[in-house]
């Protein structure tokens, strides 16, 4: 199993930050990879909610459908992807310190899952941009956010 984690910094609250992340209608505001995504289940969302998505390969779109499977108002989310090449699982830890929300963001994968369902060269790029490291960069969930803020939370 291979495992990497990112934390980043944003200057909002956390209530509202979690509340962001957790709806899935806005991954592609903050992930370049998104190029499409619509909610499976009605709001309100939490553990249970399922979203289509789609993400952008070297050879076009990939599936990257996910489901929530915990949620813990505004401390934590959980999810794995459902459909795609790499059935991954995945944390959201959320802190508030000081108006700032730190957003730590972990991804688990099955190196088996990928050799067997993708060729090598989109292994290497899973691999590569998800062990990315962040800059000191802050910006706002709802405005401008970095490129490397956009990776932290890849593949949801």
């Amino acid at each position: 199993m291979a495992h990497a984690e990112n934390t980043v910094w944003i200057d909002r609250p956390v209530a509202s930050v979690f509340d962001f992340v957790l709806n899935g209608g806005n991954n592609r505001l903050w992930q370049s990879s998104v190029t499409d995504v619509r909610p499976l289940t009605a709001a309100p969302y939490g553990a249970g909610s399922k979203f289509e998505q789609g993400i952008q390969g070297p050879t076009g779109r990939i599936a990257g459908d996910y489901e929530i499977t915990e949620s813990k108002t505004p401390e934590l989310i959980r999810f794995r992807i459902i459909a795609g090449p790499a059935h991954s699982t995945g944390a959201y830890r959320f802190r508030s310190q000081e108006g700032r929300t730190e957003i730590t963001s972990t991804l688990d994968y099955e190196r088996g899952d990928l050799s067997r369902s993708i060729d090598s060269a989109v292994a290497q790029q899973f691999c590569q941009e998800i062990r990315q490291t962040n800059d000191s960069a802050e910006a706002s969930a709802y405005e401008r956010l970095t490129a490397q803020e956009r990776r932290v939370l890849l593949l949801v």
